[in-house]
């Protein structure tokens, strides 16, 4: 470790205690975990969005498709690795 990486975590660090120190971890490992959540929503909905910009439910694999909202990301799931969606900018 660097002595400037020393000095700046102790300036940091060195006012907390124990308990303060083990709630910051756990507050950022919970932010991290939030942080991944939204970051999947956010690509499910621009999938979404991208295939229902388009005419996909004429498609033969999506025939039986009936059940909206809830069986959208069942009928949608299959279509992200087809080439439809695979030139993401």
């Amino acid at each position: 470790m660097s002595e400037g990486t020393f000095y700046a975590w102790k300036a940091k660090y060195s006012a907390m205690t124990v308990s303060e120190a083990k709630r910051l971890k756990a507050l950022e490992d919970e932010n991290a975990k939030l942080k991944k959540l939204l970051a999947e929503q956010m690509l499910d909905m621009a999938a979404m969005k991208e295939l229902l910009s388009k005419n996909v439910w004429s498609a033969p694999r999506l025939q039986g498709c009936r059940a909206w909202p809830s069986g959208l990301r069942k009928c949608i799931r299959p279509l992200i690795s087809q080439p439809l969606l695979a030139a993401r900018p």
